[in-house]
């Protein structure tokens, strides 16, 4: 929270500043599998009259010893089951075969993962995991020993001495250089998702312009269709064909922005290793990295630590930033709030916050943010020494929502929609589900008057969803769902659908159960939000045939049924409310058919749907 104000003080002195593209920066251009031709070679041969795909055959998989019992279950009489300890030592060693593969043209240099023999210590990756914890944990509460005091203390102030002698060229711009853009370094805008296939690979000989722009949509865009985009997907199997160093026809097409898009891909996948070897690749080839080759390597860093680590991150940060310093790359914004997530305590953060305002970098939406989202992981590590203290002293890093609000209110700082969503998150988890809803509808119907306004996107309805999920709240899933789609306008995705099926099989097994599932399927269809079936879909079609024995519901009545819960909605003369049981009377009958009746009263009321 101190690092926070005081940064409010220096907006009283300078305004918060926006980021302008360059006049010769490219603007963005949104990418699609329609960009790409159709190659008629690889079109489907398949029979026309032949309407399914002939199954494929199923590996059975046993969890349990199958020295004690067999198991014989349907289509696998005589077949033995594969244990599924065995089952992830054969994956790893697939795994193994293909990295080596695609490494053995560089076998000269030094790369770990060639050495056959080499094996995973994870006794001392979690041994030194639960360390790394302590002394960060210890960092924050004033604890620590003198040797890691010093230790932290050396990493700093190698950290500011390498980052402010390469920032002294921030100063003598024109104009303030545009720091939203992708980490992976495209210019252009990909989809999030997609449901369609992966598009067949062009023509690059004829097509040369095509490859960095079919590099960036495998690696952008999530393909649902079979998990093309998971590392046992077809994708990855793909960069590594086409990134391979023994490919010559591609290698006069690779850039630096193909190369950050594969980084960037392995790194969203957390297969750090792979991203590393890209990025020794890429200089193999004498292909120069830029500054946005860097923020990915130190981003993945960051990811890494939520994973079991052998070694200090320190080194490793200290590395990067000189192999920087000897490529001549210069820092920029993403850099440097990238290194301050690295630091664990209040002081050295402001003193971090502080040398980088004073290079001249911009007071932006996203220096707020990373600062508010940092508080409160300082705020949780607080939370084991407030309770040993009975809650009698006051830290000034534990704060609320209202009190970050109101700092923002007093130095005039505007909100933007990534702050937006992280303050209806932090609402959603203080359990102000009315209060949040009120602030949606308030920017929402503010949008005509104040033009500057963000609007709140599908990002913050999946934060509602996801909130309600977890409580098992179907009955508010279904009315914020419905205020969302039909009074805000705004379109859901896939994953609002998943969290809607988390809803509907956390709240329990009802009478109606099935029929609910369907329609929730059916809402899935119309938004054209694809056909792909999620864990909790599944589960839920599990439950609607084995415990619930669903009967065959018509067209018609599930079309009437369907109409009943889109009725379910916060209309704007009703009050938003967690209680919709005891303060919306009306909607009883949807919700008994929804099978959301209050655990004490079920068993004092009928469970007939009949209207009154």
């Amino acid at each position: 929270m101190t690092v926070l104000k005081n940064l409010g003080k220096l907006l009283t002195k300078k305004d918060l500043q926006v980021s302008t593209r360059a006049h010769n920066e490219p603007c963005s251009n949104l990418i699609t599998p329609k960009n790409f031709p159709i190659n008629k070679t690889h079109e489907d041969k398949r029979n026309p009259k032949q309407t399914h795909l002939p199954k494929r055959p199923s590996v059975a998989i046993s969890f349990k010893n199958e020295d004690k019992k067999h198991i014989h279950r349907k289509g696998t009489l005589g077949k033995s089951l594969i244990p599924m300890k065995e089952l992830k030592e054969l994956n790893r060693g697939f795994n193994k075969k293909i990295v080596h593969e695609y490494l053995s043209p560089l076998s000269k240099t030094n790369f770990k993962r060639l050495d056959p023999n080499l094996k995973y210590d994870f006794k001392k990756a979690e041994a030194f995991t639960t360390y790394s914890k302590t002394v960060q944990r210890n960092l924050v509460n004033g604890l620590t020993s003198n040797v890691e005091s010093i230790n932290y203390q050396k990493f700093l102030s190698k950290l500011l001495s390498i980052l402010m002698k390469n920032s002294t060229h921030i100063k003598q711009l024109s104009a303030i250089p545009n720091f939203n853009y992708s980490l992976s370094g495209s210019n252009n805008i990909y989809l999030n998702y997609t449901c369609e296939e992966v598009p067949a690979l062009p023509d690059f000989d004829k097509n040369p312009e095509l490859f960095e722009n079919y590099i960036g949509i495998l690696t952008h865009t999530n393909f649902l269709y079979k998990n093309s985009s998971r590392l046992n997907g077809i994708i990855p199997k793909i960069l590594r064909n086409l990134m391979h160093p023994s490919n010559i026809k591609t290698l006069k097409l690779r850039t630096v922005n193909t190369y950050n898009d594969v980084i960037y891909y392995f790194g969203t996948k957390h297969d750090f290793a792979s991203s590393r070897e890209v990025f020794a690749q890429m200089k193999l080839e004498s292909c120069s990295p830029n500054t946005r080759t860097y923020n990915l390597l130190l981003r993945n860093i960051l990811r890494n630590l939520r994973l079991n680590k052998s070694k200090p991150i320190y080194d490793e940060v200290i590395f990067y930033l000189e192999d920087m310093e000897s490529h001549g790359v210069k820092p920029d914004l993403v850099t440097w709030l990238t290194c301050y997530n690295f630091l664990n305590e209040n002081l050295s953060r402001q003193i971090f916050i502080e040398q980088m305002i004073s290079l001249g970098f911009p007071i932006t939406n996203e220096v707020l943010y990373a600062i508010v989202k940092t508080s409160d992981k300082i705020d949780y590590m607080l939370q084991s020494k407030n309770k040993a203290k009975d809650n009698t002293s006051n830290n000034d890093n534990d704060h609320t929502l209202s009190e970050i609000l109101g700092i923002l209110k007093e130095h005039k700082i505007p909100l933007n929609l990534k702050l937006f969503n992280y303050c209806i998150k932090k609402l959603l988890y203080e359990d102000n589900y009315p209060v949040a809803m009120k602030i949606v509808e308030y920017a929402i119907n503010n949008q005509d008057s104040d033009s500057k306004l963000f609007k709140p996107n599908h990002k913050t309805l999946n934060l509602f969803l996801v909130y309600l999920a977890n409580k098992g709240r179907l009955d508010l899933s279904i009315m914020t769902f419905n205020t969302f789609a039909s009074r805000f306008k705004i379109k859901p995705t896939i994953d609002s659908f998943n969290q809607m099926f988390k809803a509907l099989v956390r709240n329990g097994y009802s009478t109606h159960f099935s029929v609910v599932s369907k329609i929730i399927h059916t809402w899935q269809n119309d938004w054209n939000c694809g056909r792909r079936q999620s864990y909790w879909h599944i589960k839920a079609q599990a439950i609607s045939k084995f415990n619930c024995q669903a009967k065959e519901v018509g067209l018609m009545e599930l079309e009437e049924k369907s109409k009943l819960l889109k009725n379910l909605i916060w209309s704007k003369d009703l009050a938003y409310t967690i209680k919709v049981w005891n303060e919306c009377k009306h909607l009883h009958y949807h919700l008994r058919y929804l099978g959301c009746i209050p655990p004490h009263m079920k068993g004092t009321i009928g469970t007939s749907l009949e209207k009154n």
